[in-house]
């Protein structure tokens, strides 16, 4: 879940938005907000490719 106060006045539907899960951020309209982090083991296990990706690299 993404989460952030400041987030949903600003954006509208259709506009397009810039998720960076690393940092904790996102970009709409060239402005940038403030959101929760991904914890370092979900990042790990997207960069992997998915979850099953991640547990076949394991064995």
């Amino acid at each position: 879940m993404l989460v952030s106060a400041d987030l949903a006045d600003p954006v509208q539907a259709g506009d397009e938005a810039e998720v960076d899960l690393s940092n904790g951020t996102v970009t709409v309209g060239g402005k940038s907000y403030s959101c929760t982090k991904l914890p370092e083991y979900m990042q790990t296990i997207l960069n992997a490719g998915g979850l099953i990706a991640f547990l076949n690299k394991e064995d």
